[in-house]
């Protein structure tokens, strides 16, 4: 899992969109593939939910920061299961990397 996400966050900083809507499309399938014998976090559902939308709108990160404010603030909270957990796979809290990215443009 935190490999196909720093693939789509690599290929998002570099500029190549139609890549990275083809890795989060991949995630899709994957998660959807794997749900029977692998437990994915309320974490990396909303996360992927919010790569769907940042992909559906054409990339527009601040429409999208915007659109799901109140899921990137329970990202940013403590309560369990979407938490980000310090040493894991997440370098960059994705919540922080996307308001980063909407506030840069």
């Amino acid at each position: 899992m935190g490999v196909r996400l720093l693939s789509i966050f690599i290929s998002i900083e570099n500029g190549a969109t139609d890549l990275a809507s083809h890795r989060i499309e991949s995630l899709r399938k994957f998660m959807e593939r794997q749900h029977r014998i692998q437990q994915f976090s309320k974490r990396e559902h909303l996360i992927l939910r919010m790569l769907s939308g940042l992909m559906r709108s054409d990339f527009d990160f601040r429409k999208v920061a915007l659109g799901y404010a109140e899921e990137l603030d329970l990202l940013a909270s403590p309560e369990e299961g979407f938490a980000w957990v310090p040493g894991g796979y997440e370098l960059i809290p994705f919540q922080e990397w996307l308001r980063g990215k909407a506030g840069s443009i």
